[in-house]
């Protein structure tokens, strides 16, 4: 008796849409059809022993939300649920798109995540409350501490430098609201909002940026070989020449290790 057929990448993803949305491409050409299926999607997002389906569609929805990739990001939203992932989750990582995309980039996101549950019927994610302490909290403290524990002391240090330009109100900004108010957030670990960070950047081609995200990430629990997947398929929504440039930061930072 033989095992039952695994479902493949694009089935795990999309499951009863996938022979809709391949019967619409084949009928624009089937060769690209073929590639985006089986290549794209079934060996790229396939390679779980580099990098796991889940994490890799949760940095997808972060590259397609900085790119204003709208379409994209509503099939995605789908198959983000399909892999495990929850509303409250999936809306977390949509507002954290304001680091790398700005804050536009976060707000259409998770109104198109909004909408999304309208079309579908589903109960939209929770609404967002204050933590407990919210209002109280020394935020300049709570984001240092939570910068150097994210990225390490001393990365975190020469990455807050560069914002300190002419005075050090744009310094506090980035402390208080980004490491303080947003990072810290726990509804995502860790080790997923920084793959996400890498690979918003990457896409965008923030080169500055980029370089502190994979060199912090490496000393906190983040593999090479999980940076590297991330680097490698940014190129699929961003285009071959954000993966090329991603790699040569990524030698840059184990060369500089």
């Amino acid at each position: 008796m033989t095992d039952a057929k695994q479902p493949t990448a694009a089935e795990k993803m999309f499951r009863e849409r996938l022979p809709l949305m391949q019967g619409l491409m084949d009928r624009v050409d089937k060769e690209f059809s073929d590639v985006l299926n089986n290549d794209v999607l079934n060996q790229i997002y396939g390679r779980e022993k580099k990098l796991d389906i889940k994490t890799r569609e949760l940095c997808t929805l972060t590259m397609l939300s900085v790119l204003n990739r709208l379409d994209d990001l509503k099939n995605h939203l789908g198959a983000a649920l399909n892999l495990g992932w929850s509303l409250d989750e999936m809306k977390d990582c949509l507002l954290l798109c304001c680091l790398p995309g700005g804050w536009p980039a976060a707000i259409d996101g998770v109104r198109l995540l909004y909408l999304y549950c309208k079309e579908m019927e589903l109960a939209p994610p929770a609404p967002g409350t204050f933590r407990s302490g919210y209002h109280s909290t020394d935020w300049l403290k709570k984001g240092t501490e939570y910068g150097i524990r994210f990225w390490g002391e001393p990365i975190f240090n020469e990455l807050i430098s560069k914002y300190s330009l002419e005075g050090k109100d744009f310094k506090e900004f980035i402390i208080i609201s980004v490491y303080g108010k947003l990072l810290s957030r726990e509804v995502l670990d860790e080790r997923t909002k920084r793959l996400c960070m890498i690979a918003a950047f990457a896409a965008l081609k923030s080169h500055e940026h980029l370089k502190f995200l994979i060199s912090g990430s490496l000393e906190n629990g983040v593999t090479k070989e999980e940076v590297k997947e991330v680097l490698f398929y940014c190129g699929i929504y961003a285009g071959q020449e954000a993966t090329l440039q991603a790699f040569d930061i990524y030698r840059k930072c184990l060369a500089s290790v």
